[in-house]
């Protein structure tokens, strides 16, 4: 059973607050307790599973939100708007993709940037791919797919933003589907299998219910 920690309790607002007042210890919970699964997930996507780089990696994501610094300034961009996982979630995709290359050379490389005038990965994704508005729309996006209570649906969206055309989303929906036992068979003893015509009903009705959480028209 793990270790209970004096910030299980503390609200996401409260342990931000507490890393902004200079609180290490809080970011130290909040990377390898609270959004470990999810920071581990993208490692191992950006890595190829490559577990004794995972503490390197997650030093670095660490540096990542200390910023340049040292004041925690990148966590400042978090507004509450989206949840705090979804945010750092999105923070730690833009610094992976920023250093793909370098991670596929991890053996026979360094991880830790040598320079320390080399440019801070939060400020320079913000000013390279985005504004700040356009950023925490991003977060609002990817929190209103993960609140989808159809699996389906969210997994349509997930899929088809990692790049996936409607076939092959269709494909992988009905491998979901038969694991699952939620194949369900015709009169003459057929499957009803997905394609990508369902795939795109399945998106469509999915943007309709997050155009409603968000009040989209």
């Amino acid at each position: 059973m793990a270790k209970k920690s004096i910030y299980d309790s503390y609200s996401e607002r409260e342990l931000v607050d507490a890393i902004l007042s200079g609180n290490e210890v809080a970011a130290i919970y909040l990377i390898y307790n609270r959004c470990y699964v999810d920071l581990r997930y993208l490692c191992y996507m950006y890595c190829n599973s490559r577990d004794e780089y995972l503490e390197d990696v997650f030093h670095e994501i660490y540096l990542v939100l200390k910023g340049k610094n040292g004041d925690w300034q990148p966590l400042t961009t978090w507004t509450g708007m989206s949840s705090l996982r979804t945010w750092l979630n999105i923070v730690a995709s833009h610094w992976f993709q920023k250093n793909k290359d370098y991670l596929i050379g991890l053996r026979e490389k360094k991880l830790y940037r040598e320079k320390e005038d080399d440019p801070d990965p939060v400020e320079e994704v913000e000013s390279r791919h985005s504004t700040v508005e356009q950023y925490m729309q991003k977060a609002l996006l990817l929190e209103a797919i993960n609140n989808l209570k159809n699996k389906d649906q969210k997994l349509v969206l997930v899929k088809e933003l990692e790049g996936y055309s409607h076939e092959e989303i269709a494909e992988i929906l009905n491998i979901v589907r038969r694991k699952e036992n939620r194949i369900k068979i015709d009169r003459n003893g057929k499957e009803i299998l997905a394609d990508a015509r369902a795939v795109d009903v399945l998106k469509q009705r999915a943007i309709v219910h997050i155009k409603q959480e968000l009040g989209v028209k």
